[in-house]
């Protein structure tokens, strides 16, 4: 595969993981000389928990290994998501990471205490696709969920992707075939 990459350099490949810990070690194995321009490596981020748990493994990442995308697919949506208050160390004060903007800042404080960079061993989030689930056993994805990941792009301006609302979308709301949802989940079959 890391062969086809290197051949296709017109080509973007997207990598998409549950697994953000193991992006740097295997692209270092896979990618030895550096991870080619042509790379772009997500990572599935569906609530709260799992932002805060491997958002940070992914930008170290993406600052050790060199790729110059790193995006979420926050598909699907579970719950509401910030991506601007990250746990980022917990070693003497807390600190917090935005991760649209990569500032850190000292946690209950009012001050921002600087910039990371790559000495810091963290990027930015290039990109955000949102979605909600498909399937028989589909979870609804409430529309503030969506709105206020949107709206946090929106102020740092990262590129962001509302893909689908999956089997479920708000009352009154329009799907992708342009069919409007007229009925309320549990209110009317």
């Amino acid at each position: 595969l890391a062969a086809l990459v290197k051949k296709c350099e017109n080509l973007d490949f997207m990598f998409l993981t549950k697994r953000a810990g193991n992006v740097e070690k295997l692209l270092k194995v896979m990618f030895p000389e550096g991870a080619p321009a042509n790379l772009w490596i997500g990572a599935t981020i569906v609530n709260q928990e799992e932002a805060d748990r491997d958002i940070v493994k992914l930008l170290k990442a993406k600052s050790a290994c060199g790729f110059p995308v790193a995006f979420l697919s926050m598909e699907p949506l579970l719950g509401p998501v910030s991506l601007t208050g990250l746990k980022y160390k917990e070693e003497g004060a807390k600190l917090r990471l935005n991760a649209l903007t990569a500032e850190i800042w000292v946690e209950n404080s009012e001050s921002a205490a600087g910039y990371a960079n790559e000495a810091d061993g963290v990027a930015k989030l290039d990109w955000v696709i949102v979605g909600g689930e498909t399937g028989v056993e589909a979870r609804p994805m409430h529309i503030n969920w969506a709105r206020s990941l949107r709206n946090q792009c929106v102020r740092s301006g990262t590129p962001f992707l509302f893909k689908q609302w999956g089997n479920w979308f708000p009352y009154g709301e329009m799907d992708a075939s342009g069919a409007m949802n007229s009925v309320t989940r549990g209110e009317k079959p």
